[in-house]
C-alpha cells in the first residue's frame, strides 16, 4: 500500500501502540487512554480500510495489515513497542511479533484468534456477502450482537450508539478486505514461537472469538497469562473498562492505579 496509515501519538514515555478490532478505529480505545497516556508514548492508528486509513479495493492479507503497521513504526523510527490490541488488531500483532520479534516488547491480545475453524470460516463468507450488497447496515446489528452482553445498549446508550455509528462509518472495501483477512488467518502452528511476555484477555461472553480460542493462544505461548474477563463479550475494553485497565497496569507494572 502505497499510501500511508492515520495515526496519531499522544502522551510520554517509552512507546505504545494501541490496535482496534474491525468495523471501528482508534477511537474505540478512549476508556484506556487516562491511562496509558501517562505512562507511554502511545500511537494509535486506523487499519488499512479503516477510519482515516486508505481502503483499497480488493481482499487484504494478514500479512500486508502486518506489514502496513510495521512500516508505519519504522517510518517514525521506533525500534521497540508495547502492543495492546483487540480481535483483528490482535491479529496482526500476533504476526507483527512473528516477523520482527525484536519489535514487540509486551504484548496484549484481547478478545482474539489464531485461526478460525471452517465453520467460522463460511460465516466470513456471509458476512462479506451482505456488506457487498447492503454495506455496512447489511451487518451492524449482528455486529453490536455479538459484540456487547444482552442489556449493555440499556447500561450504556452512549457508549453503544458511539460504536454503532462507528461501525456504520466503516468503509465497505475495508471490512471486505479486512473480512478476507481474517477469514483466511491461521497462524495457530506458530504462536509458540512468539517469545516476548503477552497477556491473552478474553470477555466470558465473547461470541465473536470464545474464551476457548484465548486460552488456547495463551496455553501456546510460552509464559502467557490469561485472564477470564467477567460480565463482557468480544469489546471487553469497552464493556468493562475498569476491569480491563487493571489488568493492564498489572502485566505492564504501571506504577499508578487506573
Amino acid at each position: 500500500m502505497t499510501e500511508k496509515l492515520h495515526f496519531t501519538v499522544s502522551g510520554r514515555g517509552p512507546h505504545l501502540v494501541l490496535a482496534h478490532s474491525l468495523a471501528s478505529n482508534s477511537d474505540l480505545w478512549s476508556a484506556q487512554l487516562p491511562l496509558l497516556e501517562k505512562h507511554f508514548t502511545v500511537l494509535r492508528f486506523d487499519i488499512r480500510g479503516h477510519g482515516r486509513s486508505p481502503a483499497p479495493a480488493g481482499a487484504y492479507t494478514m500479512e500486508e495489515l502486518a506489514d502496513d503497521a510495521i512500516a508505519l513504526l519504522e517510518g517514525q523510527g521506533i525500534k521497540k513497542v508495547t502492543w495492546v490490541a483487540v480481535s483483528l488488531g490482535a491479529m496482526i500483532g500476533q504476526v507483527v511479533a512473528l516477523k520482527k520479534p525484536d519489535l514487540i516488547e509486551k504484548l496484549v491480545l484481547a478478545d482474539t484468534t489464531s485461526g478460525y475453524p471452517p465453520p467460522a470460516q463460511a460465516a466470513w463468507n456471509e458476512r462479506i456477502e451482505h456488506v457487498e450488497h447492503d454495506g455496512m447496515n447489511g451487518v451492524v446489528n449482528g455486529t453490536l450482537s455479538r459484540w456487547f452482553t444482552e442489556g449493555f445498549q440499556t447500561k450504556h446508550p452512549d457508549k453503544f450508539g458511539r460504536i454503532r455509528e462507528m461501525i456504520l462509518a466503516t468503509n465497505p472495501a475495508g471490512f471486505i478486505g479486512c473480512g478476507n483477512a481474517i477469514r483466511d488467518f491461521d497462524v495457530k502452528s506458530e504462536t509458540h514461537r512468539i517469545s516476548c511476555p503477552t497477556l491473552v484477555m478474553v470477555g466470558e461472553h465473547d461470541q465473536a472469538t470464545p474464551p476457548d480460542m484465548a486460552r488456547g493462544i495463551a496455553a501456546s505461548i510460552p509464559g502467557a497469562k490469561f485472564v477470564l474477563i467477567p460480565d463482557a463479550a468480544h469489546q471487553a475494553a469497552v464493556e468493562q473498562p475498569s476491569f480491563f485497565n487493571a489488568e493492564l497496569a498489572k502485566f505492564l507494572n504501571l506504577v499508578e492505579a487506573p
